[in-house]
Formats: C-alpha cells, sequence, structure tokens
C-alpha cells in the first residue's frame, strides 16, 4: 500500500496579486488567490522608545498557519537584503543558526525587532 501524499502549494506564487496591505480590504479578498505573498510589504519600521524597530505592519490582519509565517521570513530577509549594510550576512548567519523560521514566527505573531 503506497502512502500517497498531494502536494500543496503552500505560498502561491501570485505575481499579478496585491502587495500594498494599505490597498488591500481584508474582509473581502481571498488571501491565497489575491495577495501576491512573495511580494507583500508586511513589514515596517515604527519607532518605540526612539529607537527603530521592525514590526507587522498595522491594516494586516493575523494570519495563522505555514503560509504566514513563509510571508514574513521573506519579508524579513527582503528587508535586510534590502535595507541593511550587512544584511546579507546577517541572513547568512540566521539560517546557518536556523532562526529564520523562528524570526518569521515572531514576526507574524505580532513581535517587534530592535534596529538597534
Amino acid at each position: 500500500m503506497t502512502n500517497a501524499v498531494e502536494k500543496v502549494n503552500i505560498l502561491p506564487s501570485n505575481p499579478d496579486g496585491l502587495t500594498s496591505p494599505d490597498e488591500i480590504d481584508w474582509n473581502t479578498i481571498d488571501p491565497m488567490v489575491d495577495i501576491n505573498w512573495r511580494g507583500i510589504d508586511f513589514l515596517i519600521v515604527v519607532e518605540r522608545d526612539g529607537k527603530p524597530v521592525l514590526t507587522k505592519h498595522p491594516s494586516v490582519p493575523h494570519f495563522g498557519g505555514l503560509t504566514s509565517m513563509l510571508a514574513y521570513q521573506l519579508n524579513f530577509i527582503r528587508f535586510m537584503l534590502e535595507n541593511c549594510e550587512n544584511g546579507e550576512q546577517i541572513i547568512e548567519e540566521g539560517s546557518k543558526q536556523g532562526v529564520l523560521t523562528m524570526t518569521g514566527h515572531f514576526l507574524s505573531n505580532g513581535g517587534e525587532l530592535p534596529l538597534e
């Protein structure tokens, strides 16, 4: 007896999907169809106690599950590569230490990462 598992598209590629959280009506969309998960910016920099922190965009509702965690992880990687002088080194080290998935989970649940 074979135990066949159907392939699942955990992080759909929707290149024409929405990417700006402020322009999305979160009550009427189908997140698995209408969002470009690889291009959306879930993360923003805000100031807390006079210091910059990276956190979830306030208009993005909480999504649970693996798709959300992966989307936040990809957002974090893209943010670090585009906005930090040593972003590539940070991502490389984070990958070696196995913290990128934990970072995605932390951010998807509303956590904040200090940038200083």
